[in-house]
């Protein structure tokens, strides 16, 4: 139910999406499978967010995030962190946003991962732009780009130039 759910969220597709993934975090609470549920809730937050509701985006983030902290899955926090920067980033709150990006990338960066790591600098160094931070955003992409050249994935490198 839930890879149905994301199928239907990644073709934007929300409404299909939110039943699917209704279904699926329900089933999981039922069941007591903690790490799941918390997904669902993760993936129901973003759809929340696409579509503006940002108070019940952040309110089901808020409550994956005490989920992963409370299994001690910091990997899984990190990326619920990133998240709701995400949620703030999407209401102009870019300051906030940064600070939630912050937290998510020590989080990967202390457990080294690197693809994690670069897309976090990246949305740091979109939070940079949005704050008319031109010179942090050169660096910080540029960072990225040095990240994914190392781990192999130069197709993700952003031009900067242009």
């Amino acid at each position: 139910m839930n890879n149905i759910g994301d199928a239907y969220r990644r073709k934007e597709e929300y409404e299909e999406a939110l039943l699917w993934l209704e279904k699926a975090m329900k089933m999981a609470k039922k069941l007591h499978i903690k790490r799941i549920y918390a997904t669902n809730c993760n993936n129901i937050a973003s759809i929340y967010r696409e579509q503006g509701k940002f108070i019940q985006s952040l309110k089901l983030h808020n409550e994956a995030l005490k989920i992963h902290e409370e299994m001690k899955d910091r990997i899984e926090k990190a990326k619920v962190i990133n998240n709701i920067g995400h949620t703030y980033h999407a209401q102009q709150k870019y300051q906030e946003a940064l600070e939630k990006y912050e937290i998510a990338y020590d989080i990967f960066e202390k457990s080294g991962v690197k693809k994690e790591m670069a897309n976090t600098l990246k949305n740091i160094g979109f939070a940079y732009k949005d704050l008319g931070k031109t010179m942090k955003t050169i660096r910080t992409i540029e960072k990225v780009n040095e990240i994914y050249i190392e781990i192999g994935l130069e197709k993700e490198i952003i031009n900067i130039k242009g």
